[in-house]
């Protein structure tokens, strides 16, 4: 499983992975680390895996009506005072931008595996890998900024993007063209 926060002005992904859905309150509480660490604001508002911040702890999450979800509701009204909004059974467009970064996070996982002709168990490097190049890609809503830069106000460096599974793809190639010149040779 993975759940993703998703900020509501940049656009910024952020993606954890889990084990099993009841891992989704220590989850909360690393993402609530990641944004104070980063920012040292209060998450005002968090929309099903949509934010908006105040000044240093959430203030409301919006959520499907999972049974996951209503847990975790309960337990940072609590701990954190952040109130929970959940969406009515079947309304995705409720909550449409982080439904629609769910779906192309997971059109792109697909992708990626199928073209690496990797097994599916290396879904979740996909999918991290997915929501970095989504935080890297500039967007017609921040004019032609990217999510990452308008999170941490500075640039992705490019290098940084390790190609996904450049390395295989590589070996195949080589491995075709020295049999190719081989022949050629012989």
């Amino acid at each position: 499983y993975f759940v993703i926060f998703v900020d509501e002005y940049t656009r910024y992904i952020f993606i954890y992975l889990m084990k099993k859905r009841s891992d989704l309150h220590e989850i909360y509480a690393v993402f609530i680390a990641d944004v104070k660490q980063a920012h040292s604001m209060r998450i005002m508002t968090l929309c099903h895996q949509m934010i908006t911040y105040e000044e240093n702890t959430p203030s409301t999450i919006r959520a499907d009506n999972a049974k996951e979800y209503q847990k975790l509701g309960r337990t940072i009204l609590q701990k954190y005072g952040t109130k929970m909004e959940f969406t009515h059974a079947h309304t995705p467009q409720q909550n449409g931008i982080a439904e629609r970064t769910n779906l192309t996070l997971m059109n792109k996982t697909r992708a990626m595996l199928f073209e690496s002709k990797l097994p599916a168990n290396l879904w979740g490097y996909a999918v991290r890998y997915s929501a970095v190049t989504n935080n890297a890609t500039p967007t017609r809503v921040l004019d032609g900024d990217n999510p990452y830069y308008a999170w941490h106000k500075y640039e992705y460096k490019i290098e940084n993007l390790s190609l996904w599974m450049f390395a295989i793809h590589i070996s195949r190639r080589r491995i075709e063209r020295a049999s190719y010149i081989t022949e050629l040779l012989s």
